[in-house]
């Protein structure tokens, strides 16, 4: 034999309600109670067809007036959850798909399908509060968190004075080491600080190529990390690939 079909929660939770309101009946509760009390004095009886066929007319009668008003009931209950300001309800779950043919079944999942599109399209419209998005801080800074109170004029002033040591105010790369403690950078970023200025084009930095170059880095990168890599990454470009490595290995090579 077939297992038997396993109800779905909602339609589980519909035949207990049924159950109660049979069980609540009074013509229920009195033929219960006359056959408990057959029991108690052990008295043997029989349920015969006619008084069954009595008790259904009755209980019928009578559940299909429960059943209209408890319909309006229900009706009323699912107009309430289609409106907006509702929230999603639980039976949302499809039933599974047994008479195909019932009319009720058919009135039930249309009107799953309206409550569905009718709560997607509340989740949609739903915006996000100011509040809501003003409490969450920023957290990632790709390039450094920004540094307040930074004094980049008097950083500049004191490359400019370095400047002026060099004959016309231009930097080799053998000078470069000068300039980089006045940028407040390790001795070897002097390599990356030249190339970074087009020295290897010409064989020296001017100073106003090189303010011009070190402005731009220190109020876009924060960081030493985000500075370093920018000074060897290629234009517009936001990380380090291996060639870029080389010219630094070969200035830290010749210093080994």
């Amino acid at each position: 034999m077939p297992a038997a079909p396993v109800l779905q929660p909602v339609l589980k939770m519909k035949v207990d309600e049924l159950f109660l309101n049979w069980l609540s009946e009074t013509t229920t509760q009195l033929m219960l109670k006359d056959y408990l009390k057959r029991i108690k004095n052990g008295e043997r009886f029989e349920c015969g067809e006619g008084d069954l066929k009595d008790n259904r007319l009755l209980v019928c009668s009578e559940n299909k007036n429960n059943f209209r008003s408890k319909q309006k009931v229900t009706d009323k209950a699912v107009s309430s959850l289609s409106a907006p300001s509702s929230p999603p309800s639980p039976i949302t779950k499809a039933l599974p798909s047994g008479n195909t043919g019932s009319p009720r079944v058919g009135h039930n999942r249309a009107v799953r399908r309206s409550i569905g599109s009718k709560l997607a399209q509340v989740k949609k419209e739903e915006p996000l509060t100011p509040a809501l998005s003003e409490s969450i801080p920023k957290f990632y800074f790709p390039r450094g968190r920004p540094k307040p109170n930074i004094n980049i004029d008097a950083l500049i002033s004191r490359i400019e004075k370095t400047f002026s040591q060099f004959p016309n105010e231009r930097a080799t790369l053998e000078d470069m080491g000068k300039v980089a403690k006045a940028c407040e950078c390790p001795l070897y970023w002097k390599a990356p600080l030249f190339y970074a200025a087009d020295g290897d084009r010409t064989g020296f930095v001017s100073v106003h190529k090189f303010i011009a170059m070190w402005r731009k880095k220190i109020q876009t990168c924060h960081d030493d990390a985000a500075k370093f890599v920018h000074l060897l990454a290629k234009p517009s470009c936001y990380y380090l690939e291996q060639e870029d490595l080389i010219p630094f290995l070969q200035v830290w090579l010749h210093f080994i």
